[in-house]
């Protein structure tokens, strides 16, 4: 009897020490930046109330500079008039704004849109320059050619949220510190109801909600301490002055957003624009998915590998050291998380029953329901000021049912990315279609090899 309660103890002391692995890295962070903005949330609460008989600064009390808006532009002549037109359609004075469209070697009709759309609304606040292929070199030109106070760059595949400009030059002229702020990238909720493929429409969803909270929630905690990892390549601006002094948009890396944050995080505080809605065309495919999250992580892979030299990467500054957090975070447990694939081969070994390992996977599965759904509960907060954004955030929340297993895929994606290594500096990065090709071709070649040893090893027993 002794001898089953012992057995039946260590199993569970097993499963107990493998569900300490989210615990640690994924509830203890999720729980820590909860309990950090729902008191930050509260505090405003509670000066707003302070403040709700004292007279509050209007929109006639901000001065509004003139401010440059640069578009990066590479074949984008099916997205470009929609994306000049939320610029030009947006709250902030038309006649303080200057639009600089800058080409990357385009092959399409950028440059016919672009006349068009200057013929058609008469905006001589819009111009056209050619740069070298590679965003950060556009943006680079842009920085030579243009000179307003603020610098705000946006994609030429997305739509500004017609307050946006407005609100992210409100931020600056009232935080004198704040050097950049990036804005919230959302996707476009329209195409997402519009996409036919029920596959498709659900990864949109995910992907949706994912950047609710990663925006909203994660990068809301990090600029609260100015530990802001990544501004988004999609919207962000700066205050010239500062941005004058940088090192430029690195053209050595492809995560040129995350470089230009590790250099403006040194000169001051680079914080999170909340009310400034930046609109993403969703994905149309996984393998577009894929590609897209193996740029990212080789871009932060190979900014953190240029920045390395300027602080102490040690495991043993986990807790002092935001960039180690992030590079532990994202990189080194990756294995721990998908060690939960091969588990079941492992657990059957130690005698565990089927019932019982239906209960450890609903168990963890379950729990990473209920992070997402706290970041849920805490992005609602933020968008209930943007009432239909709202409606549809709430009402597509069942989605977050199946992020356990979005992140879990996007996982293996990363790890993936980890594999090919961080030298890879071009901005398209192979399909997975292309991936599995490789992978398939390396084990073929393999086997072959094994073959031809096993052959020469026979023949040599034989001699």
């Amino acid at each position: 009897m002794a001898g089953l309660l012992n057995s039946v103890a260590s199993q569970y002391l097993f499963v107990g020490i493998w569900l300490l692995i989210p615990i640690i890295i994924e509830v203890v962070p999720t729980l820590y930046v909860y309990i950090r903005l729902s008191l930050g949330i509260f505090w405003n609460w509670i000066i707003n109330l302070i403040n709700k008989n004292k007279t509050i600064n209007n929109n006639n009390d901000f001065y509004l500079p003139e401010i440059d808006v640069v578009i990066p532009v590479y074949n984008s002549a099916d997205t470009l008039e929609a994306c000049i037109l939320s610029v030009i359609n947006s709250t902030y004075p038309i006649d303080k704004i200057k639009i600089t469209l800058v080409n990357n070697k385009s092959t399409d009709d950028s440059f016919k849109k672009f006349q068009e759309i200057q013929s058609k609304y008469n905006h001589t606040m819009i111009s056209w320059l050619d740069a070298a292929q590679g965003k950060s070199k556009a943006l680079n030109m842009a920085m030579y050619n243009t000179h307003n106070k603020y610098f705000i760059h946006v994609d030429s595949d997305g739509q500004l949220e017609e307050n946006a400009l407005l609100n992210m030059v409100k931020q600056f002229e009232r935080d004198i510190d704040t050097v950049a702020l990036t804005g919230i990238i959302l996707t476009q909720k329209e195409l997402i109801k519009q996409q036919k493929s029920k596959f498709i429409k659900i990864m949109d969803l995910l992907e949706y909600h994912e950047y609710s909270s990663a925006f909203l929630v994660a990068r809301n905690s990090e600029a609260l301490s100015n530990n802001m990892f990544t501004m988004s390549g999609a919207f962000s601006g700066f205050r010239r002055s500062e941005l004058s002094s940088t090192f430029m948009f690195s053209s050595e890396t492809v995560g040129e957003d995350t470089h230009m944050t590790f250099q403006m995080r040194d000169k001051g505080q680079v914080r999170l624009a909340k009310d400034a809605i930046f609109y993403v065309e969703p994905i149309d495919s996984f393998d577009t998915l894929y590609r897209q999250r193996q740029r990212w992580q080789m871009g932060e892979m190979q900014v953190i590998h240029m920045f390395e030299k300027t602080g102490d990467i040690s495991i043993w500054k986990f807790f002092t050291n935001f960039m180690v957090r992030k590079l532990m975070l994202d990189h080194t447990f990756v294995f721990p998380r998908l060690i939960w694939f091969f588990a079941p081969a492992v657990l059957v070994a130690k005698n565990f029953s089927g019932k019982t390992l239906i209960v450890i996977y609903l168990s963890m599965y379950f729990l990473y329901v209920f992070i997402s759904g706290l970041f849920f509960l805490l992005a609602q907060i933020y968008l209930h000021k943007f009432q239909k954004e709202y409606k549809f955030f709430v009402r597509s929340g069942v989605v977050l049912l199946l992020m356990p297993i979005y992140k879990f895929i996007l996982s293996w994606v990363l790890l993936a990315a980890l594999l090919n290594g961080t030298n890879h500096m071009q901005w398209r990065v192979r399909s997975i279609i292309d991936e599995l090709s490789t992978t398939g071709n390396l084990l073929k070649n393999d086997a072959k090899r094994f073959a031809h040893m096993l052959k020469d090893m026979k023949n040599n027993l034989k001699n």
